[in-house]
């Protein structure tokens, strides 16, 4: 218990809505007003979350989490741990990138290499920080790739999920012609959606690739447009100008209810809130001329009992959220089913 960081956690929902204007625009077409824009369509170089909402429809990663987040194949299609620090990745056959280019393992270890040795400038910090246990990456044969880490990891699977397949053609020859920042506006990947038009600040619309391994994509376009005002997000759900509004106020959810032509779905968020203790030094910043008194146990347990949670989930969130018994949710990797909630 001496490191114990958690006072409480609340696990927001995610609200997801939907607003057909007509059933044959939304088998054509779908819009999705979002809070904010992508800062980059470059998938090595920023792990935002509206960033891999995009990325992922124009790029496969080398997993695929389903809706339970179980583990499924993606550009990887099988996978064995030869020893506890090797593994051997299938690579799906077939697989094409958006100029017609055979996707093959030189891409992947390409992929996986640039994230491994991504420099960073301004704010784009790559995702290296996900696939550090990684310590190399060897080419068996075009549809074969062996990763070693520098110790068994367990959770590589998962966190594959993080690394999308970019062809190595076209990212070495844009980044020698045009420089690494313009990988982002040239964006070419191998997924179900290739990109049509992106103008930062406004919107970005993608097409769907009809040669995509996964099957024709069911919707032909698809739009993201930045809307970073709430009720004018809102307002143009309710009017048919979108069809999909992401990060709805939870105080909107009963008005969007109660239109017609419009459905919430509600689903369990990944997202934890949580306050975290300094635990480690004696003497808190700002606070001179006493001990820390978080490295106390007892302290810390007793916030922790002082912070009435439910009147936070009912007043605060309107009842979309719940109680949390540790950091990760029931979703991630590494929940504890047996761990309860401290009184």
């Amino acid at each position: 218990m001496k490191n114990l960081i958690l006072i409480i956690r609340v696990m927001a929902a995610t609200v997801l809505l939907v607003g057909w204007a007509g059933t044959s625009v939304a088998q054509e077409t779908l819009v999705i007003g979002q809070v904010g824009d992508a800062i980059t369509l470059d998938p090595h170089a920023n792990n935002g979350i509206v960033e891999a909402s995009m990325a992922s429809n124009i790029f496969d990663p080398m997993i695929i989490l389903d809706k339970d987040m179980a583990v499924q194949p993606g550009i990887a299609v099988s996978w064995e741990a030869k020893d506890p620090v090797t593994w051997h990745f299938g690579i799906r056959k077939g697989v094409k990138f958006h100029d017609g280019t055979p996707l093959t393992a030189e891409d992947v270890k390409f992929s996986i290499d640039r994230i491994l040795g991504w420099k960073s400038f301004g704010a784009m910090g790559g995702i290296k920080a996900y696939i550090t246990p990684i310590s190399s990456v060897r080419v068996i044969d075009q549809h074969t790739v062996e990763v070693k880490t520098v110790k068994p990891w367990g959770p590589i699977l998962s966190t594959l999920r993080v690394v999308f397949i970019a062809s190595k053609a076209h990212v070495e020859k844009v980044t020698k012609e045009k420089g690494v920042e313009a990988v982002s506006l040239n964006p070419m990947g191998s997924g179900a959606y290739k990109l049509i038009e992106w103008v930062p600040g406004d919107h970005l619309t993608m097409e769907a690739n009809q040669n995509w391994w996964g099957g024709k994509p069911a919707i032909k376009t698809i739009t993201f447009r930045q809307i970073s005002n709430y009720a004018t997000r809102v307002a143009a759900l309710l009017s048919g100008e979108i069809h999909i509004a992401t990060g709805l106020p939870v105080r909107d959810v009963k008005r969007v209810e109660s239109n017609s032509a419009t459905k919430v779905t509600v689903l369990d968020g990944m997202r934890t809130v949580n306050y975290k203790f300094d635990t480690t030094r004696d003497v808190t910043p700002g606070v001179p001329d006493i001990p820390n008194p978080f490295k106390k146990r007892k302290v810390r347990m007793a916030m922790n009992h002082a912070i009435n949670s439910e009147a936070i989930i009912k007043i605060v969130m309107n009842g979309f959220a719940r109680p949390a018994t540790q950091l990760a949710g029931d979703k991630h990797l590494g929940w504890n089913p047996t761990r309860e909630r401290l009184p």
